[in-house]
């Protein structure tokens, strides 16, 4: 939520460490995500985005009776 908050305040002092988290936590995890957005909202770069996977789990343990 601090890299969303940097974005939208356009805290331009704040993207060398934008880009130091998003090079560390990259383009799949929450914060490089939020870190990519953030810097996307300050200069205007766009980052690639890696489409997210969707996968189902069976046998949970709350799954519903019907189906």
């Amino acid at each position: 939520m601090v890299a969303v908050g940097m974005g939208r305040m356009k805290a331009q002092a704040e993207l060398p460490a934008l880009r130091k988290f998003f090079e560390r936590d990259g383009r799949t995890s929450g914060p490089g995500l939020a870190c990519a957005w953030a810097i996307e909202q300050l200069t205007g770069e766009k980052t690639e985005r890696i489409p997210f996977l969707e996968f189902g789990i069976s046998n949970w343990f709350l799954e519903p009776i019907e189906q």
